[in-house]
């Protein structure tokens, strides 16, 4: 019964929230299959099939506009939705350069030129993004921060038993580069990495090293808490096509949570180090070092610094022109 429902229809949520003091209809689908068609004309037939019933269900919600919100390629490209006033697409991250989408690479850089014709607005989380997505259209729409969340002392709800640690935050993956891990575990013995480890291979890897500290997932309270109680927050990442096009998110925790920043120097990270003087960013392994001892001295931020860090990076000021763009139509 269920890939017989998988294969006629696409089920769907409805909701009511309101947005910038305007009454807004949500339609959310739902999807049974978990993977999509590798094929182009396979995944052109997939994608109409949700197109067909996002415009049915927009019809049937008598709004005064419709807006199609997109973040997945696929959607943004190879669903027509000729039916929607406002057609926005937000790229997260550059999925036609990631290691385990790679099947699905010609699929995605198809999709991309679509979505730079066909959408009404264009948001990317870096401005090297952007510029893979919709030349010289894009806009830049960087990673954010819940204010509230991040804003709390959350000090009693920290797990960790070691006292002074580094952390690294999101999901640990080939992007990490374990010689700089190594560098890391010379300056500070303690290195927290709060997030899944996304292969056994890795996981086996990084438990050969006495001072790693593997996390696994943890729930947002959690995770704030988690880095608000290191000493310095590390982005060890190596350069690739897919690092050099993403938004630093755990950079604006680290910050918001007032703990200094030393990373590998890339794009999206650059463009960020305004945000604080307590930024380390290395170009080469033999930097590392002594950034983190700088990062170590420099210590935690005043509570004011970290005020104004979370009100340029909150989530409310960083959507403000996707709402704009979903709400409002295109000029």
């Amino acid at each position: 019964m269920i890939s017989e429902l998988a294969r006629r229809r696409w089920p769907r949520r409805r909701s009511r929230v309101d947005l910038s003091g305007r009454q807004i209809v949500r339609i959310r689908p739902l999807r049974l299959r978990f993977s999509d068609p590798t094929n182009l004309r396979a995944s052109e037939r997939c994608y109409r099939r949700l197109d067909r019933l996002l415009r049915r269900l927009a019809s049937e919600s008598k709004t005064e506009m419709t807006s199609l919100v997109s973040y997945h390629p696929l959607v943004g490209g190879h669903c027509g939705h000729s039916w929607a006033d406002a057609r926005v697409f937000v790229a997260r991250d550059d999925w036609a350069a990631a290691p385990r989408k790679r099947p699905y690479w010609p699929l995605y850089r198809d999709a991309y030129g679509r979505i730079a014709r066909q959408c009404t607005a264009v948001f990317a989380v870096s401005a090297e993004l952007a510029e893979r997505v919709a030349p010289g259209a894009g806009q830049t729409l960087p990673n954010g921060v819940d204010d509230l969340l991040w804003s709390n002392d959350l000090s009693d709800t920290n797990p960790m038993s070691v006292e002074r640690y580094a952390v690294y935050s999101g999901s640990i993956e080939a992007r990490l580069d374990l010689d700089l891990v190594d560098r890391i575990l010379t300056v500070i013995p303690d290195l927290v990495l709060a997030g899944p480890v996304m292969t056994a291979e890795l996981r086996a890897e990084l438990l050969r090293r006495p001072g790693v500290h593997l996390t696994g997932h943890l729930d947002q309270r959690t995770l704030a808490a988690v880095t608000r109680g290191a000493a310095v927050g590390v982005v060890p990442h190596r350069v690739t096509s897919m690092t050099a096009a993403m938004s630093p998110l755990k950079m604006f925790e680290y910050l918001a949570a007032g703990i200094p920043v030393v990373a590998t120097d890339l794009p999206g990270i650059r463009e960020a180090r305004h945000l604080s003087d307590r930024v380390w960013l290395c170009q080469e392994a033999g930097q590392w070092d002594e950034a983190l001892r700088s990062a170590l001295l420099a210590g935690s931020a005043s509570v004011a610094e970290r005020r104004r860090v979370l009100d340029e990076v909150s989530w409310r000021r960083r959507l403000s022109p996707l709402v704009e763009a979903a709400t409002n139509g295109p000029a």
